[in-house]
């Protein structure tokens, strides 16, 4: 999403003297704040951060088959998004997995999100993660972590050869406590996709819309468990919003 510059046009008037701008200290009690705080419902959060990626990364590329979600199970207790999208260059997950509010979405309307923040939400529920990107015949895997003072960085693993598609795969472990929550958040971040992903470790239910139109639908009381029963939902993009004046379950949006 092309972001609205603004300080453009702005015009201090009749202020004298020195003048500094305020600065964010690049610290971990900085991060942990912004990331960590973002987000009420941290998995439905980070599900749905990295699901977008995957879809724009499709977009971008012109990709028509769905992104594949491992969804965590007892055997096999990983979460993962798997896109056969751009992928990115070296240099790029160095810059864009290490700098907030920089993103590679600022000059187009066709996507969503635009703040950076999606690709460092994993952090909103665990220490580290794993980014693998296939590009040129060749598979680098890095791997995203909180040093010791809480300040993220990454690092380049190493690289092997592969004849694995073009793409880009975020994963984590997951604790086995939240394996349910995973399939019931993996359930309501699905419907926000006309063309849902393929999803592994669990059995998707896809209620049927009200009505829709190109890029959004409207889905009625119900659609999404007796907990949300009296509230129907628009989807809007790729994000699913309450319609409903009364007060309503934490949804995990962040406000």
């Amino acid at each position: 999403m092309i972001p609205k510059n603004v300080r453009e046009g702005a015009v201090a008037v009749g202020l004298d003297g020195e003048k500094a701008y305020f600065t964010i200290a690049a610290n971990g009690k900085a991060f942990r704040t912004l990331i960590d705080g973002l987000y009420s419902n941290k998995i439905r959060a980070v599900i749905r951060e990295l699901c977008s990626n995957a879809a724009d990364s499709h977009i971008d590329a012109g990709q028509t088959k769905p992104f594949k979600v491992s969804i965590p199970t007892s055997l096999d207790p990983v979460f993962r998004v798997r896109d056969f999208g751009t992928a990115l260059r070296h240099d790029q997950v160095m810059h864009l997995y290490t700098t907030i509010f920089q993103s590679t979405k600022e000059e187009t309307n066709t996507q969503t999100g635009q703040l950076g923040l999606g690709s460092k939400s994993p952090f909103a529920y665990t220490d580290s993660f794993q980014v693998t990107v296939w590009l040129d015949g060749v598979k680098r895997q890095y791997l995203a972590y909180l040093e010791r003072d809480g300040v993220p960085s990454i690092t380049h693993v190493g690289d092997t050869p592969s004849d694995e598609p073009r793409g880009l795969e975020v994963s984590f472990p997951a604790e086995r406590g939240d394996i349910r929550q995973f399939q019931r958040e993996m359930q309501f971040v699905s419907l926000g996709y006309a063309e849902p992903p393929e999803v592994d470790g669990m059995s998707l239910v896809i209620p049927k819309p009200r009505i829709s139109g190109k890029g959004w639908a409207i889905y009625p009381s119900g659609s999404f468990g007796e907990e949300m029963r009296g509230t129907s939902f628009v989807r809007q993009g790729s994000v699913i919003y309450p319609n409903d004046s009364r007060p309503f379950p934490n949804l995990g949006y962040g406000w």
